[in-house]
C-alpha cells in the first residue's frame, strides 16, 4: 500500500497508518437490523447527524433503507437545544420560545438530563425531547 502520506515509512508503520484511516469505516454498525428490537412498539429509531466526511447523504439513505428514520441532515433543519443554550437563555421555556421566534416552522428538540428538565421541556412545547444519559429504568419512567 502506497498512501502518499506514508510512502517513506517502514512497512509495519504503513500498515498502522492505513489501519487508522480505515478504522472509522470498518467500525460502522449495520443499519438493516438495528431497529428490530423495537419493532411493533411505536418507537422510531433515529440516526445521528454525526457521519463520516463526504458520506452523510449515503449514510442517511442507508438508515432509511434499513428501516430507521433520519434525525437531522444538518444544523439548519431543526433546533437542538442543549444545556449551554438553556443556560444562555435563562431556562428551557425561554430557549424554546426564542427558537420559535427565530423560525416557527422548524422543529424544536430539547436535550434533557433530569425528570425536572423533561417536565419543563414538555411544558414548553418541545416537539422532540432527547433523554440524555438516562438509566434504562429511568427511560421507561420517562416514556410513561
Amino acid at each position: 500500500m502506497n498512501l502518499p502520506c506514508c510512502v517513506a515509512l517502514p512497512g509495519w508503520m504503513r500498515f498502522f497508518v492505513a489501519w487508522m484511516v480505515a478504522l472509522p469505516y470498518a467500525g460502522r454498525q449495520p443499519t438493516a437490523t438495528a431497529w428490530r428490537p423495537i419493532e411493533g412498539t411505536g418507537v422510531r429509531l433515529l440516526d445521528t447527524r454525526k457521519t463520516l466526511p463526504g458520506l452523510r447523504l449515503a449514510q442517511k439513505y442507508a438508515v432509511t433503507c434499513g428501516g430507521g428514520h433520519n434525525h437531522r441532515i444538518g444544523l439548519w433543519d431543526a433546533f437542538l437545544i442543549k444545556e449551554n443554550h438553556i443556560a444562555a437563555c435563562g431556562g428551557i421555556q425561554a430557549a424554546v420560545t426564542q427558537a420559535r421566534k427565530l423560525a416557527s416552522d422548524l422543529p424544536v428538540e430539547v436535550e434533557v438530563e433530569t425528570f425536572e428538565e423533561l417536565d419543563q421541556a414538555l411544558a414548553a412545547g418541545a416537539d422532540i425531547v432527547m433523554l440524555d444519559n438516562f438509566a434504562i429504568e429511568d427511560l421507561h419512567v420517562a416514556v410513561e
